[in-house]
């Protein structure tokens, strides 16, 4: 059972990569994710994504050539607790 602090509904987009090597960013609707046993749902007040990502995306192995995977490095500044398991 869930416990709910904010009597609101809840939403959550997330930037997505189109394709490796591609510097365009897709940001678009996601299911909110429900938290399991000792995990906690938190609403990002701020988000950035990390310029090293773009550099990756823009150019490439030619920089940055040991991060082999595709992801974004977000960087989350300050946070609210939304939601809790019990």
């Amino acid at each position: 059972m869930f416990r709910s602090f904010f009597r609101m509904e809840l939403s959550n987009r997330v930037a997505y990569l189109l394709s490796p090597n591609s510097p365009l960013i897709e940001v678009k609707s996601a299911p909110v994710p429900q938290p399991g046993p000792n995990e906690l749902l938190i609403k990002a007040e701020a988000v950035a994504i990390n310029p090293v990502e773009a550099v990756k995306q823009s150019m490439g192995n030619m920089m940055f050539e040991w991060l082999v995977m595709h992801l974004l490095l977000i960087v989350f500044k300050g946070s609210k607790h939304i939601k809790t398991y019990e």
